[in-house]
């Protein structure tokens, strides 16, 4: 990677600096099977799906689902975290990027779902986990995502969670027990 980009890979004045950043970020883990939940417009998923060996697509809004780029490698779900586990309950995820309902008890209940879906040293990012005001942690933009990272770091003792301190934010979370995959 060239010194430029490893520069403008977070813009700090953008509010969608994550999408470029997940992307660079599926393309360094070799074809991860990457999970998002809450695809909106689609404009995390279809960037990085295309760098993944299976990409899964979560929303509970029909025009969301719409909005995907249908590829060998995607599967879009219209539904909850809960109407995935049976489908994909042998499907051990690399990647999972949690950014639905943006209120922090909902974060907490994704985040505690996606474990049963986590592969061994995976990692989860959650969004909206740095409000850049008092103005947009209001329900419209980052709600009460932002509080769910203090509770899981109490819930989950056995866990990083590293906050990347940009508006909207981005929040790394990884179990300390996991290492490099030659390690496991």
């Amino acid at each position: 990677m060239k010194v430029r980009d490893r520069l403008t890979m977070i813009d700090p004045r953008s509010r969608s600096w994550h999408p470029g950043f997940i992307k660079k970020l599926a393309a360094g883990m070799n074809k991860p099977r990457y999970l998002e939940i809450g695809v909106y417009r689609g404009e995390t998923f279809n960037p990085v799906s295309k760098y993944c060996s299976l990409a899964v697509g979560l929303d509970i809004d029909p025009e969301a689902i719409s909005s995907i780029r249908k590829r060998a490698q995607t599967n879009v779900r219209l539904g909850t975290l809960q109407d995935l586990e049976g489908e994909f309950a042998n499907v051990q995820f690399d990647l999972i990027f949690i950014d639905a309902d943006h209120r922090k008890d909902a974060v907490i209940a994704d985040f505690s779902s996606a474990l049963n879906m986590l592969a061994p040293g995976g990692l989860i990012l959650l969004h909206d986990t740095w409000p850049g005001s008092v103005e947009l942690s209001n329900e419209k933009y980052c709600g009460s995502a932002y509080l769910s990272v203090p509770e899981l770091r109490g819930l989950f003792t056995d866990w990083n969670f590293v906050t990347l301190p940009f508006h909207p934010g981005l929040t790394f979370c990884q179990s300390t027990l996991a290492g490099p995959p030659w390690l496991r």
